[in-house]
């Protein structure tokens, strides 16, 4: 198995510096491991708790790239912008929104 690095280069761009992959791995102040999707801790869980599903990300974030992907694949045009407008105006008022959906089925 590869391991993965990350390569930068000097400003005149003839030396190179190699970084493990641990030291690219999103850590809180502490140097505890965090998720790379939400930034919860050991200490700072989700609520509801979650726990790690994966590599430096929780299980409520991996549950929910799980069911972006599942939409993604079975949308007719898959659209994240419409997608997270749709959300933002669903969490600002849900009545708003079922209203709309409504309003639209009967036309």
């Amino acid at each position: 198995m590869m391991t993965k690095a990350k390569v930068t280069r000097d400003r005149d761009g003839r030396g190179a510096r190699v970084e493990a992959v641990d030291s690219l791995q999103p850590r809180d102040k502490d140097g505890m491991m965090k998720c790379r999707v939400c930034g919860c801790t050991e200490v700072r869980a989700c609520q509801p708790p979650c726990s790690w599903a994966g590599p430096f990300i929780c299980s409520n974030c991996h549950n929910a790239v799980s069911a972006l992907r599942q939409w993604k694949e079975g949308a007719n045009r898959a659209n994240m912008t419409a997608l997270l407008r749709e959300l933002e105006l669903q969490w600002e008022d849900p009545f708003l929104a079922c209203s709309r959906a409504a309003r639209g089925a009967r036309r």
